[in-house]
């Protein structure tokens, strides 16, 4: 038996712990901050900053100004969080979840 083979007798379920959409376990995956290759500091004028861990990849797919931000003629390096001082730490969390509402 191919490895292609075995691996799609495998079901989605069997390989993420019962999560059957990809937008699930995506969601899954930020809530852990598993994989993450970007950092944001929310709300820094509104008493201290939350820090949330993003992926590039969603947030660029889904958003032409992320988009810009990291594969831009002159992308972020994104060594440290980057800092969004004057967004609420809920406005941005509810965006993130938005951003991996897939249908």
């Amino acid at each position: 038996m191919s490895q292609s083979s075995t691996l799609s007798s495998i079901s989605w379920s069997d390989r993420r712990g019962g999560v059957e959409k990809i937008a699930d376990c995506m969601k899954e995956m930020l809530a852990r901050g598993e994989s993450s290759d970007v950092q944001f500091a929310i709300g820094r004028s509104y008493g201290g900053a939350q820090v949330f861990p993003a992926h590039k990849l969603i947030m660029s797919a889904r958003s032409n100004v992320f988009h810009q931000m990291f594969y831009g003629a002159l992308p972020e390096k994104c060594t440290a969080p980057i800092d969004i001082p004057d967004i609420l730490p809920e406005a941005f969390a509810n965006m993130l979840s938005l951003q991996l509402y897939l249908h």
